[in-house]
């Protein structure tokens, strides 16, 4: 759904909106392929959970183009640091304040811990922040629905999960969203470069 809510919060700011205008269409395929993956799955949904969640996608995609438009040439690590450090320390307060104390790990959770920081987390922003420097943030956005494609293919080989058919259908629609974006893009990019008659 993050492609949606950056084309959203494009609409208030022309500069951004144009260059978000032509992935709508793909991501409103792509946002109904996520539906199909996720509002298909067994199992119980949480209000609150949900709500968190979009609260969460908005306030990513207004981060992303508000990013896009105020880059003042800083280096992708130090903004990618400093954001991961601040973020943190506010994470770090919350769960002082209400969970306590953190329980002490075993060796093995310590080595979960580094990969979800350093992998998953550092070097998986550093890309995420490189793609909306070099790429216009509608593109990134779409990209970025392949988080739940990445995770029910990873319940299905490590976990040995079923997906539905309704399931599959949703991963198609995503594949085929971010095929239809770069599509998009080529022909944007011949039409640059095709010299003009006259």
């Amino acid at each position: 759904m993050r492609p949606l809510w950056v084309s959203v919060t494009t609409l208030p700011l022309p500069s951004s909106a144009s260059g978000c205008r032509a992935t709508r269409p793909p991501a409103g395929v792509g946002a109904a392929g996520v539906l199909l993956i996720v509002g298909t799955a067994t199992g119980r949904l949480d209000a609150w959970g949900i709500a968190a969640s979009i609260t969460s996608m908005a306030m990513s995609a207004l981060g992303a183009i508000l990013m896009k438009r105020w880059n003042d040439g800083t280096p992708v690590l130090a903004v990618t640091a400093w954001q991961l450090v601040i973020g943190g320390l506010e994470l770090l307060l919350v769960a002082a304040v209400f969970e306590g104390p953190p329980p002490a790990a075993t060796p093995t959770e310590f080595v979960a811990f580094a990969y979800i920081s350093l992998i998953a987390t550092a070097l998986g922003f550093f890309c995420w922040f490189s793609g909306f420097r070099h790429l216009p943030a509608g593109v990134v956005g779409v990209i970025g629905l392949l988080n739940p494609v990445t995770g029910v293919a990873l319940g299905v080989l490590v976990s040995g999960e079923t997906l539905s058919t309704l399931q599959l259908m949703g991963i198609g629609l995503v594949l085929g969203s971010i095929m239809l974006v770069n599509a998009q893009r080529y022909s944007s990019r011949t039409e640059s470069i095709r010299p003009h008659s006259g």
